[in-house]
Order: structure tokens, then C-alpha cells, then sequence
């Protein structure tokens, strides 16, 4: 799928401090606030979460924010085509603000579901997810632990991974596409605050 040497992207200086503690203050008000969740274990079952705290112990808030998206989505366009991915993309979904606290961390996974999205899904019916951003809110210095790992060699590579290191200041913002492995490493002291989207196009072909 990839037919690229570059596996992601790092970009600074995204959003200012001050925005970035207003995109917090906003997410935390408007968003709905859920436990984060891991994909189930069956077959069709996009829709069907588990809690397990061993794998993912986050806690989130969803929500969208026009001007946000606007900001956003100029970027995503540039850095899809100047990384030669050239996807073709449709939809952003709802914005997710992530909160790890003492402990909390995400174990390897991957953002793709194992299915496109049914039809109750509005906009994103028959879509999957293409490309995911991570943009950290807060700087590496306010909290200790919470490194970002990537997969982003070839099995016969080791190590196969690394973490990405210049994603440590607020406003700067980690692109790649969905199907690549990555975790958030535990965070051990501190509050580590990232916003968290996924764009969306039709199946792959």
C-alpha cells in the first residue's frame, strides 16, 4: 500500500502554546468524555470496543471543531502528497483529545479497522481510515515517560522501530498512514495531552 520510503512525517510548530491549551480547554468542555477502548476479537465488529486497561489506559474526549479542522487539513494535503503517499482521502473524523496520566499508556496497535464502516455510519459509510495524526498540546518537559514509537522498518530490520524523538513540543504534529504499528509508551509522571484524528477514503484497491 505504501509506495513510499518515507513512513511518517513530523511536522513543528502546528498550533501556537496558547492554542494548544485552548484546543484542551475546548476538548475537555465540548467533547464527550469515554475511557479509552481496543478493538474486539471477532469478526465485524468495528462498533464492538473492549476496555483493557494491560493494552490502553487513556482517557478521551471527542469532539469537532471547524476552525480546528481548517487549520488542520492544508497540512495533511501537503504532507500526503510531498510523502509521495498520494491516498485518496474523503473524510476527517471527530477530533480526539487523549490524556495520559500516571501509568497510562497504549500497547502496539494499528488505527485501521479489519472492515470499511457500515452503512450507519453518515459520511464515512464504506470508508476506512488512511492516514492518523497525532499532535502533541503540551511539551516533553511537563511530563516524564509517554515516548511515541513507530514501526517503521521491514521485519528483517532490528530494531524494526524507534521512537520519534522531535515529537516533543507542544504544536508539533506526527502523520502516517493507519496501518503502521505504533504505542504510547507509560507515562510516569506528569499529564502527556495529544490530539488524535484519522482521515478517512475508500477502500484500498
Amino acid at each position: 500500500m505504501l509506495n513510499s520510503p518515507i513512513s511518517y512525517n513530523v511536522t513543528q510548530e502546528v498550533f501556537t502554546a496558547e492554542e494548544c491549551k485552548e484546543i484542551i480547554e475546548y476538548g475537555i468542555k465540548h467533547g464527550s468524555e469515554v475511557q479509552g477502548k481496543i478493538g474486539g476479537k471477532t469478526p465485524h465488529n468495528n462498533d464492538k470496543l473492549i476496555l483493557d486497561q494491560k493494552v490502553r489506559d487513556t482517557k478521551l474526549y471527542f469532539f469537532s471543531h471547524k476552525e480546528t479542522y481548517d487549520r488542520l487539513m492544508p497540512y495533511i494535503g501537503m504532507i500526503n502528497q510531498d510523502s509521495l503517499w498520494n491516498f485518496d482521502l474523503e473524510q476527517v473524523e471527530p477530533l480526539q483529545l487523549s490524556i495520559y496520566e500516571n501509568t497510562g499508556h497504549y500497547d502496539w496497535h494499528i488505527d485501521v479497522h479489519p472492515y470499511p464502516y457500515p452503512k450507519n455510519s453518515g459520511p464515512f459509510e464504506g470508508l476506512v481510515r488512511k492516514i492518523s495524526f497525532s499532535i502533541m498540546l503540551n511539551n516533553k518537559e511537563e511530563y516524564e515517560g509517554g515516548d511515541f514509537e513507530i514501526e517503521d522498518k521491514l521485519p528483517n530490520f532490528n530494531p524494526r522501530s524507534h521512537v520519534v524523538e522531535d515529537l516533543d513540543k507542544c504544536g508539533s504534529m506526527l502523520t502516517f498512514p493507519s496501518y503502521i504499528p505504533h504505542k504510547v509508551h507509560p507515562v510516569t509522571n506528569g499529564i502527556r495531552y495529544s490530539l488524535v484524528g484519522w482521515v478517512a477514503g475508500k477502500p484500498w484497491r
